[in-house]
Parts: C-alpha cells; structure tokens; sequence
C-alpha cells in the first residue's frame, strides 16, 4: 500500500500482531509466509502482491471505491492497480448498467488463473 489509509491498516495489523491478541498474531503470521512464499510467482507474472489482493476481491466486490474500502487501500491506488491488471488482460473495466456513473469490474479469463 502506497499511501494513507493502507499504511495504516497494515500498521495496526502489524501492531496488534505483535501485541496479546494471538488470534491477530497467528492470522498476521499466515498472511506474512503465504505472501513471502508466492512473491517470486507474482513476480514472475508481472504483479505486485497487492495486485493480486485486488484480483481476488473482484467477484466480491466488483466496484473499484467498494475494493477501496475492502482493501484498506485510498481510492487513487485501487485506480492505479486497476489500470495496470486491465492493461495487462487480467480484468475487465466496464460501465456499470445499473448505474451509469459506475464501473463494474470482472475477471477475464487470465485473471481467473
């Protein structure tokens, strides 16, 4: 996370790892090996983990301030992510039909593997 709020969530995931909450701790632990572990594979498919943060909560939350906030990442970054796994063929940037103000978001195929 680049900036503002997503330093900060990971802070305090950070902080309340290392503090008596051992349920945080052990999540906080997980999430850190899982991410060491896949990073030279991300790497090798030209993302950065975050990105892959990103893909993973798009059928969720197709709309990009909804992953904003999901994420804990500020609204400018999500764009930023979302422009690059779009240019790359991993998603899909269309005009929300149910709101024309909106983008939806959608997995292609090559952001499903």
């Amino acid at each position: 996370m680049s900036a503002g709020s997503g330093i900060v969530a990971w802070q305090l995931a950070r902080r309340q790892a290392t503090s008596g909450n051992s349920i945080a701790r052990v999540g906080y632990r997980l999430l850190m090996s899982v991410i060491t572990t896949l990073a030279p594979d991300i790497t090798e498919l030209g993302l950065e983990t975050k990105e892959l943060l990103v893909l993973a909560e798009v059928d969720v939350h197709p709309h990009p301030a909804r992953l904003a906030g999901v994420l804990s990442m500020p609204k400018p970054t999500v764009t930023m992510y979302v422009k690059r796994l779009e240019a790359a063929g991993f998603l899909r940037r269309e005009i929300d039909g149910a709101d024309l103000r909106r983008h939806r978001l959608t997995l292609t195929p090559e952001g499903r593997t």
